[in-house]
């Protein structure tokens, strides 16, 4: 596209709209009354909050939820125990780590969160690469079932709370940042906010802080009834290496791949069939016009914007994994919905030049021929390039992306302090926008934090946008 589509566009109006619609960060908000029967999940999801949260298990259930088979060797301490692989065992988890056949079960412990007591909750790991890059250390991301044991037992509404590491992210901002980017154009987003996490197990470790935690909003049956369309839809996470990669016309062969997290009925799972039938094999021109009729192109639009300034190649772009679709109920189209966005902010595959510069108009680095064939609709490319533009110069504006990273960083330095020498030394280069190695995958890697990244992707993007 030329300028005069972004003339056309309003890009003055859409960066003015953009910059009074999503505020700067803002001084921490007084902590509400966990106790409250009016506390909401907006009171928790506090994205310039921290949290003091607590667990406790016994040795016998600590024990039972550390991993199960085939774990790389720990880097820095001792992993823990393993079981042997029982050959030709069903995968159970998509993802890296199920597909080195890692498991993850359920524990029963206690939960304190702002001294709330939740008692016999589940507690189990979570993670592929993110896992991979903290296995060895007690500072491993955590998924918190509520009512997995002790029924009808919730929080503010939520019966599940996501701990994660950071372990992927020295700068602890990439989720928070990352996910109020799709929010800005629109995209239904998991809400964020911040825990200090300790564990005590009797006789091993006595309220010991594990250190700074994402909290991160499930993408469950809660999260669809507040934040999408009603009815009975049908929510995926898939893992599947090219966008709506077709399988075939059994479901038997996209169960796993596409990790239905709703029960299906017949007619979803035929309905799904048939978009991904639609998608991979209609005549380009039919394509073409009626792509919309199954895919929610408004949504889809927006949030390839959002993944594609980021430069975050571990989603859709490259890996296939990291975001759940959600077939609609009423018009029955795939919502797109983003997930894990510790590796976004060009942190991820490729040289640093190749992340900063990544092509708007064809951000493909392997196969994906339905992305492809997307990138050549009408419809799309009209919602995607006007949410680039409303990024560029609203959310994404260096200056304004400069102060909430300054702004975060002394409200999480303390916290972080308390952790590592190593945690803080990696968290000072971040908000300092030096370059910091950290572990993708079970490598390493160097790249740009987020301050620095977006001082040379924002002009990137606006040159592509403006260029004839």
């Amino acid at each position: 596209m030329t300028m005069p589509f972004l003339r056309r566009a309003g890009l003055r109006f859409a960066a003015a709209l953009c910059l009074a619609a999503v505020p700067a960060v803002a001084a921490a908000a007084a902590a509400p009354d966990l106790a409250s029967p009016d506390f909401k999940p907006a009171d928790f999801f506090l994205p310039r909050k921290i949290w003091t949260a607590r667990l406790t298990l016994t040795p016998e259930q600590f024990d039972a939820m550390q991993p199960k088979v085939g774990l790389p060797p720990a880097r820095g301490g001792q992993a823990p125990a393993v079981s042997t692989p029982t050959a030709g065992g069903a995968q159970q988890r998509n993802g890296l780590a199920a597909q080195r056949g890692v498991s993850f079960d359920f524990a029963h412990g206690d939960l304190t969160l702002e001294g709330r007591v939740f008692k016999d909750v589940g507690v189990r790991y979570k993670g592929n690469g993110t896992y991979f890059a903290s296995a060895g250390s007690l500072k491993i991301s955590l998924k918190v079932d509520l009512n997995k044991y002790a029924k009808d037992q919730k929080f503010a509404g939520l019966t599940t709370l996501n701990f994660h590491s950071c372990a992927r992210d020295p700068g602890f901002m990439n989720e928070v940042l990352g996910y109020e980017m799709y929010r800005a154009v629109g995209v239904p987003a998991p809400r964020v906010t911040y825990a200090r996490v300790y564990l005590t197990v009797p006789g091993r470790h006595a309220d010991r802080y594990l250190g700074l935690f994402t909290v991160v909003e499930n993408v469950d049956e809660d999260f669809l009834r507040g934040r999408l369309p009603p009815g009975d839809g049908a929510l995926f996470k898939p893992s599947n290496g090219a966008l709506l990669a077709d399988q075939g016309t059994a479901w038997s062969a996209y169960a796993q791949r596409y990790d239905a997290k709703t029960d299906l009925t017949s007619a979803q799972q035929q309905r799904m069939i048939d978009i991904i039938s639609f998608a991979n094999q209609a005549p380009t021109e039919e394509f073409n016009a009626h792509i919309g009729d199954y895919l929610d192109l408004d949504n889809f639009g927006a949030f390839t914007a959002a993944m594609v300034w980021m430069s975050n190649m571990d989603s859709v772009l490259y890996t296939g994994q990291n975001y759940y679709i959600y077939l609609r109920p009423d018009n029955r189209k795939l919502m797109f919905i983003p997930w894990d966005q510790d590796e976004s902010w060009g942190q991820v595959v490729g040289s640093q030049d190749m992340r900063n510069n990544l092509s708007i108009f064809a951000p493909f680095v392997r196969a994906n021929p339905v992305l492809q064939r997307l990138f050549a609709v009408e419809a799309f490319r009209k919602v995607y390039l006007l949410k680039l533009a409303e990024l560029t110069l609203g959310p994404g504006e260096p200056g304004r992306i400069a102060k909430q990273v300054d702004e975060l960083g002394a409200l999480l330095r303390p916290a972080i302090a308390d952790e590592s020498k190593e945690a803080l030394a990696q968290f000072d280069d971040s908000v300092a926008g030096r370059p910091v190695r950290h572990t993708v995958g079970i490598g390493l890697n160097e790249f740009l934090p987020i301050k620095s990244f977006v001082a040379a992707r924002q002009p990137s993007v606006l040159t592509q946008l403006t260029a004839k």
